[in-house]
C-alpha cells in the first residue's frame, strides 16, 4: 500500500535573484505522511532544494516512499517574483534652449537618450515628466525619468531643461520729438522721454 500524504506543503513564493531565477526552498519538512507498515518514510522533492527555478510559476513534486518501494506524490506550487528595480546606467543629459514661445519653450524628448537595465526585462519602458512637447516657461525645469520593468518595478533619475530669454525687447512706439525753450544761459533741461 502506498503511503498516505495527509498534508502536502503549502505553495511557496520566492524572489528572483540578480540572474532572474529563484532558489527552490526545502519543503519536505512541511509534508505530513503516514504508512501502516513503515514509520520511517523517505520524503524527497523535485527539483531539489537549492536548485534554481525560472521566473513565474512552476511545480515542486513531493515523493513519499516506504521500505517496500511504494510511493505517493503531491504537487507544491512555486512562484518566483521579480522584485528588483531596474537601474539607470545612464540618465539623460541636461538640455537647454532659447525661449521660442511666449517666454517659454517645448520640453524635448529626454527618454530616448536615457539607458536602463534590469535583471529580468530587456525591454524596459522609460517615460518622462513633464512629457516631451510640454510647454514650460523660462528658467530651469526638472525632468524626471522613470524606468519600469514588466513586473512594475521602477527607478527614477532627473535631468534639467533650461529655457533662456535671448530675444531683445522691441519698441512698439518711440517717444515723440520734444521742443523746449532755452533759458537765460542759453541752455535747457532735457525732458524725460521714458
Amino acid at each position: 500500500t502506498a503511503p498516505s500524504i495527509t498534508t502536502c506543503a503549502q505553495a511557496q513564493t520566492v524572489n528572483a535573484s540578480a540572474e532572474c531565477q529563484g532558489e527552490v526552498p526545502d519543503v519536505t519538512a512541511l509534508v505530513v505522511t503516514e504508512d501502516t507498515c513503515d514509520s520511517s518514510l523517505i520524503i524527497t522533492q523535485s527539483p531539489p532544494a537549492g536548485s534554481m527555478a525560472p521566473l513565474g510559476g512552476s511545480t515542486i513534486t513531493i515523493t513519499v516512499a516506504d521500505d517496500a518501494g511504494n510511493t505517493s506524490n503531491c504537487p507544491v506550487g512555486l512562484t518566483v517574483l521579480d522584485t528588483t528595480d531596474p537601474t539607470f546606467t545612464a540618465c539623460a543629459l541636461n538640455q537647454s534652449a532659447p525661449a521660442t514661445l511666449a517666454c517659454g519653450a517645448l520640453v524635448p524628448d529626454f527618454s530616448a537618450s536615457a539607458i536602463a537595465a534590469d535583471n529580468c526585462d530587456s525591454s524596459i519602458v522609460i517615460t518622462q515628466s513633464p512629457a516631451a512637447d510640454t510647454a514650460v516657461t523660462t528658467g530651469v525645469t526638472t525632468v524626471t525619468l522613470t524606468a519600469t520593468d514588466d513586473a512594475g518595478n521602477t527607478a527614477t533619475c532627473t535631468a534639467t531643461f533650461t529655457v533662456s530669454d535671448t530675444t531683445a525687447p522691441t519698441f512698439t512706439s518711440c517717444a515723440s520729438a520734444q521742443t523746449v525753450s532755452a533759458g537765460a544761459a542759453c541752455t535747457a533741461l532735457i525732458p524725460s522721454l521714458t
